[in-house]
């Protein structure tokens, strides 16, 4: 199955080819037409489809009502056209976490272009070396969906993209083990993490400081998702992302290649710390970045050419997840 989140009110939709199932009045229609529907158990029902937060709190036996009235809803008609409806993030409003550094070819290309080749091999066990993933939080108010405007950063010069799938925690846990990764997962999605490099190249803070703020990984419009989240369609261990920049290709990875695997990311992220239905985690990016592809110059920072710039369209793909695109807009000055 595969859930939009659409129009101002932020509906929840089963989206099915070109066509988008209110889940809350396909609910409401299905078990209205039950003879031994309560009216306890319709209201209960319902509450679960005013927020995706609530929704996918109510796991299996939700998704087997979804499934249901999605059912009768295609019997009766209950259709809505996509394209006549306005997609939004199909974001929790939850915590979202973000891998880094989770690629080898993504930092082997960076060491590369910083005149300090090395091999393939030695770049992931580098990474492997201490046996724990790193990684930021995003800490956005919003996230931006599909074909929002992305607002170019007034203190940034140097604006990148960051192509990325994530997974949708269904289930409240701590101290989760590797090996339960299944039993946590809700859904895939398509992300983008999109980044300041002005800072990484050490204009501002440098990176190494871990009392950043992580400045250069959060501002508005700093995270989109979209634009569905698949729910029990692939395996999150297979994910094939495309991204490209004015319909030019720029990456292409899969998160089989990912250094650290979701489920170890799961693990340490949960030790101590519960984790609950809708937060998210995001896989890392692989290779093909501006900031991995670029030359360093003599002064230790980033070449500028090839990073975004207003009017630029960035599309990050999969053929899994479907395709999620932003235009780059200037910020307006107050």
């Amino acid at each position: 199955m595969r859930f939009v989140i659409y129009g101002d009110e932020r509906r929840i939709g089963l989206l099915e080819n070109a066509t988008v199932i209110d889940v809350a009045e396909a609910t409401k229609s299905y078990l209205g037409g039950k003879i031994n529907a309560s009216q306890a158990e319709i209201a209960a029902a319902l509450a679960r489809t005013t927020s995706l937060a609530g929704f996918i709190e109510g796991g299996r036996r939700t998704l087997d009502l979804t499934r249901a009235a999605g059912d009768y809803a295609r019997a009766e008609g209950l259709l809505q056209k996509a394209s006549d409806l306005k997609l939004r993030a199909p974001w929790p409003g939850r915590r979202i976490a973000c891998i880094g550094a989770n690629f080898a070819e993504h930092i082997a290309h960076f060491m590369q272009n910083s005149g300090k080749p090395a091999s393939l091999e030695d770049v992931y066990k580098g990474m492997r070396a201490d046996g724990r993933p790193k990684g930021f939080w995003k800490i956005g108010h919003e996230v931006c969906g599909p074909n929002d405007d992305i607002v170019y950063p007034g203190r940034a010069t140097r604006l990148d993209y960051e192509g990325e799938a994530a997974i949708v925690i269904g289930r409240k846990g701590v101290d989760i083990k590797s090996r339960e990764l299944k039993d946590y997962v809700w859904g895939v999605v398509l992300c983008n993490d999109w980044s300041v490099r002005d800072m990484e190249a050490g204009m501002n803070v440098p990176l190494p400081n871990p009392l950043s703020f992580n400045l250069m990984k959060n501002f508005d419009c700093s995270a989109s998702v979209g634009p569905y989240i698949a729910v029990e369609e692939c395996a999150p261990e297979a994910i094939d992302v495309i991204v490209t920049v004015n319909g030019a290709e720029r990456q292409r990875f899969n998160t089989g290649s990912m250094v650290y695997t979701w489920g170890e990311t799961l693990e340490y992220l949960s030790a101590d710390l519960t984790l609950v239905p809708g937060d998210l985690i995001f896989s890392g990016t692989g290779k093909g970045t501006v900031a991995d592809s670029c030359r360093y110059t003599a002064e230790g920072g980033f070449d500028s050419a090839g990073f975004l710039q207003p009017g630029d369209v960035v599309e990050v793909s999969s053929p899994q997840l479907g395709s999620l695109r932003n235009r780059i807009v200037a910020k307006r000055r107050k």
